[in-house]
């Protein structure tokens, strides 16, 4: 059981840096692009939240 959630943490935490990853890469490629921080702003607002399942389901 500790384990299960363990492993649980440890997936969410490896998507979490990869999101932050991801975004810090567009950041990079728009370094001197004008408008592109409200482009990502646009895109970073669309994304849904999806809270991690408990247990039991």
């Amino acid at each position: 059981m500790l384990n299960k959630k363990m492993n649980e943490a440890l997936n969410e935490q490896i998507e979490e840096e990869s999101s932050a990853d991801e975004i810090v890469q567009q950041l990079k490629m728009m370094e001197n692009t004008p408008g592109g921080m409200f482009m990502l702003d646009r895109e970073l607002g669309q994304r849904v939240f999806t809270p991690p399942a408990t247990e039991g389901e």
